[in-house]
């Protein structure tokens, strides 16, 4: 699944989230960046970022 950093991409991760919470808690989730307009650090801190936002949405 591709979460951007805007906020509706936020909400639609969380619910992405939580739907693996359901099926199993304690499965990982990778981060990938693909995003040309950042450099490599900054892709993933916003990739990060986002990822944790979602998660607290849970």
């Amino acid at each position: 699944m591709k979460l951007g950093a805007a906020p509706p991409s936020c909400t639609t991760g969380t619910r992405f989230l939580a739907a693996l919470q359901k099926v199993d808690p304690g499965m990982a989730v990778a981060i990938e960046h693909e995003d040309q307009e950042l450099d490599p650090i900054e892709g993933l801190r916003t990739a990060a970022r986002t990822l944790l936002d979602a998660a607290r949405g849970i």
